[in-house]
């Protein structure tokens, strides 16, 4: 089994690598900077990870470095599509912020009814620490966008013709975000059996590898990124500018030789 995990791992790895090839060569990586930028570090922390046997104390803390890191990346991905998300609506302003809230509060609520452990018993194994947070986080971001989709559907009148990038960027990484919380769940009911912990990390792997082809299918069915041009009035505009501070700085040159 233990093969099993690596090869999987390495698959999702590869896909991921294939993701944003495809992010950048469509120009999306510039719509989507915190997605890109977290399978980047996802890629990068796999690899050195790999090097490490994961039966010793230097693969638990490299991990729990990456863990951490992750949630943070993770969390920024989760804001950029919810802002992606609300473009779509007009006047949305700051009402999205109180959307936001209760889809986290609702969600949080719904976290801590699940399953709620002694985080104080985790204290001294830094390994089921990080795995209880990202668990937390994962059932919280994906319980949001979950509020979200009924939130909208149910109160929109006129639905906004979303993108396919956008509309099923939303929907794969909330199954995406409903793998890691269960996994992670599974794990720290499951911590003292390493062959369940195995099965869990096997079946996680899976299902990420799936998410990561819907990803890849997705990004080249997309529209490439129409690029950012300049018109000739910009231009002139800086042009003047520049030439005002070059003024600028000779005057003070000359005031300074006086």
């Amino acid at each position: 089994m233990g093969n099993i995990q690596r090869g999987l791992w390495v698959a999702s790895l590869a896909a991921q690598v294939l993701l944003i090839g495809a992010l950048i060569s469509r120009g999306l990586a510039r719509r989507f900077p915190f997605f890109t930028v977290y399978l980047a570090f996802e890629v990068l922390s796999g690899v050195l990870l790999m090097q490490v046997d994961y039966r010793t104390i230097a693969y638990a803390e490299t991990f729990r470095i990456y863990a951490f890191a992750t949630v943070l990346l993770r969390l920024g991905v989760a804001c950029e599509l919810f802002e992606r998300i609300c473009q779509y609506f007009r006047g949305m302003g700051t009402f999205r912020f109180l959307i936001a809230g209760a889809g986290i509060g609702l969600s949080g609520l719904f976290t801590l009814v699940t399953f709620r452990p002694h985080l104080g018993a985790f204290l001294h194994f830094p390994y089921g620490l990080v795995v209880e947070i990202e668990r937390w986080e994962t059932e919280i971001l994906a319980g949001l966008f979950i509020f979200t989709w009924l939130f909208f559907r149910l109160t929109v009148t006129h639905k906004p013709n979303f993108e396919l990038a956008v509309r099923r960027h939303w929907a794969i990484f909330t199954v995406y975000l409903t793998i890691s919380s269960a996994a992670r769940l599974g794990l720290i009911l499951t911590r003292n059996h390493e062959k369940l912990m195995l099965s869990i990390n096997i079946a996680m792997l899976s299902g990420d590898c799936l998410c990561f082809i819907a990803w890849l299918r997705t990004m080249h069915k997309s529209p490439p990124e129409p690029e950012e041009r300049v018109s000739e009035v910009e231009i002139a505009k800086t042009e003047l500018r520049r030439q005002e501070l070059l003024d600028v700085a000779r005057w003070i040159g000359e005031a300074a030789k006086r």
